[in-house]
């Protein structure tokens, strides 16, 4: 008996072990990104060094793939000249897949790469580069069977159809996310706020109706960089503060959380 607890506790702290050198393998594997990230967030398109820098020296495919999405984001405002090299160049098989085949679970540890490619369409759209929205989402849906069951595609669906200004611009979507409707779907719980965000941002540019609540929300979205950002893409920034200021919400109680 002493022997069987003796031989399960081994396997146990054996386990725990394997576990713990996974995680730190990860997080030094994950740190350069986290502050090639921490870099574009602090410096804007004054980054594209650094970014630059970061390709360069990363030897994980996977991470090199998803910090290519903030090079796009930065050359498609300060150097056009090198956007469709870049978009060739991206590839969401080290996102997505494990030895050839889409894995899902890979897919949602990923979802950031879905804020940066949304941010992407709308500086195309700023930019005037509306040929990079058809072909960024002819990208993407090569995965669409199996992405469909994502938030994060279906929020991609709906912001690539408001800027196109096809079939209902993705309004049902967003007010789905919105109202809290999308139980059936998967997604990365940490981001579901800013797809929230993303959302009710959109119906602004739209020029539909979002509740006060919504309103009060976007006013701590302008405060970080990813929503001041996105504001800007969309011309929406300075006019939304403006009219946030005129906006008594002092009596409004704030939504449940997720």
């Amino acid at each position: 008996m002493n022997s069987t607890l003796l031989l399960f506790t081994f396997a146990i702290v054996v386990y725990m072990t394997i576990k713990n050198i996974q995680t730190l393998k990860k997080y030094r594997q994950t740190k350069g990104y986290v502050e090639c990230f921490n870099k574009v967030k602090e410096q804007g398109d004054c980054a594209y060094d650094d970014v630059l820098t970061y390709l360069n020296n990363e030897k994980s495919e996977e991470l090199k793939a998803k910090a290519k999405l903030f090079k796009l984001y930065i050359e498609l405002d300060k150097y056009p000249d090198k956007v469709d090299e870049t978009f060739e160049d991206l590839s969401f098989k080290e996102i997505f897949e494990n030895k050839g085949k889409f894995a899902l679970e890979k897919a949602l540890t990923n979802a950031d790469i879905f804020v940066w490619y949304i941010m992407c369409l709308a500086r195309a759209k700023r930019v005037n580069r509306v040929d990079m929205l058809e072909k960024m989402m002819k990208k993407l849906c090569i995965y669409q069977d199996e992405l469909g069951v994502m938030v994060e595609y279906q929020l991609v669906a709906a912001v690539y159809k408001a800027l196109a200004k096809l079939e209902d611009s993705g309004v049902e979507f967003f007010n789905i996310l919105l109202n809290g409707e999308y139980t059936k779907l998967r997604y990365e719980k940490r981001f579901i706020g800013i797809y929230k965000r993303f959302a009710a941002c959109t119906l602004l540019y739209l020029a539909e109706n979002i509740s006060d609540y919504d309103k009060e929300d976007l006013k701590i979205f302008t405060e970080s960089y990813i929503g001041k950002q996105y504001m800007i893409e969309l011309g929406l920034y300075d006019s939304y503060i403006k009219t946030f200021e005129s906006i008594d919400l002092s009596n409004d109680k704030p939504a449940e959380e997720e």
